[in-house]
């Protein structure tokens, strides 16, 4: 969840909306919760509801937890028949898991059919933002260009498939759909690393304040302590402490935040090794002569995914 923004220009991709909307931190926080740490998944898991059939259906309700709780399976039963087959010597089973996933995939087609349009609102949004530098904006239209590009060609494939259209070769769409998907998958692994220097910028200051602030003895020491060390008016004091409640309700946003950049990186990383081992681009085949193995491909394939199914889990309430 994205902190408070601190500095007088407000971030661009900090909701507006009160906070009590975003979700409420824990009652009680502790320092060790608040340190800036690279990936705090202790945190985020604790931020998330437990496992029960409630919130699967508050995951499942979604359509991108429909969508990626089906790609999840999909990507997981291609893994499944590749290494079924070339490490056990199962063909039967191969075969199966190989079915399943195939099945999976054509049925994950049905969601996805109005995905151009909405990439097509997104880009015409992405294209008026006037409060982000040239290169995130050019960013984003690239991604929502390239992203479009893939949803549109993977719709006539299916079209095609079913028989209802033959207006374009498949070589024409496979081309479509991968190297939409990779330019879509570079730009946002750019965005996630320049996203995550920016905020680590961020989140240190609020960590040095909110240390500065400790360190002077508000909020947490002795009544007697405070008198003789300070020289300040109660009303300082007060203040004092108000800030420090503030900044830990910030700091456990923006260590929630850090983690969800994180993992949109990983998430990059894996939706581009995808795209360039994709018919039309076969980029590794192209460099190394051969393309990546489908268990690489179905790991890649169900990080990226599960990543997307835990963002979509329902948050405590409490």
């Amino acid at each position: 969840m994205p902190p408070k923004h601190v500095g007088n220009r407000p971030r661009a991709d900090t909701p507006s909306r009160p906070l009590a909307l975003r979700g409420e931190p824990p009652l009680t926080i502790n320092d060790r919760e608040l340190e800036p740490s690279f990936f705090p998944l202790d945190m985020s898991l604790r931020s998330k509801q437990t496992i029960s059939l409630d919130s699967y259906v508050g995951m499942i309700s979604t359509l991108q937890g429909r969508d990626k709780a089906s790609r999840a399976l999909a990507y997981g039963s291609l893994a499944l028949s590749h290494y079924a087959g070339a490490s056990f010597g199962d063909d039967g089973a191969a075969d199966l898991f190989s079915k399943l996933s195939e099945g999976i995939q054509s049925g994950r087609k049905l969601y996805r059919l109005a995905k151009p349009i909405e990439e097509l609102r997104k880009f015409l949004a992405a294209w008026r933002k006037g409060d982000l530098p040239a290169w995130h904006i050019s960013l984003l239209v690239a991604y929502h260009l390239g992203i479009s590009s893939f949803w549109a060609c993977d719709n006539v494939k299916f079209f095609s498939n079913i028989g209802l259209t033959r207006t374009l070769t498949s070589e024409f769409t496979d081309a479509g759909c991968s190297r939409g998907w990779f330019v879509a998958a570079v730009c946002t692994t750019v965005l996630a690393i320049a996203q995550l220097r920016e905020h680590r910028q961020e989140r240190m200051a609020l960590w040095n304040r909110y240390c500065q602030l400790r360190a002077r003895g508000r909020g947490r020491r002795g009544q007697e302590e405070r008198k003789a060390e300070t020289t300040g008016t109660e009303d300082d004091e007060v203040s004092d402490d108000a800030e420090i409640a503030s900044l830990k309700v910030q700091l456990y946003f923006a260590n929630l935040k850090q983690f969800d950049l994180v993992t949109k990186l990983i998430k990059s990383v894996c939706d581009m090794l995808n795209a360039m081992n994709m018919p039309g681009m076969d980029l590794p085949k192209a460099i190394t002569g051969r393309r990546f193995d489908d268990g690489i491909m179905g790991i890649c394939g169900t990080v990226s995914a599960l990543i997307v199914v835990y963002n979509n889990w329902p948050r405590r309430k409490d």
